[in-house]
């Protein structure tokens, strides 16, 4: 479930697009979910920010 995804970056959506898709690829029904959080899920990352998962 992708809650209030608007508020990320184009810059970061392609990014993180593909990493939860290798992350349901490889982990499957093991894996219960994946939180983005911090600067960039709040949109207002800087370029100094990291991408905290």
């Amino acid at each position: 479930m992708v809650e209030d995804f608007d508020r990320v970056s184009y810059i970061f959506r392609d990014y993180l697009f593909n990493f939860v898709k290798l992350m349901k690829e490889n982990y499957k029904e093991d894996l219960l979910s994946i939180i983005l959080f911090g600067s960039v899920a709040r949109g207002k990352w800087n370029n100094e920010s990291d991408i905290d998962l």
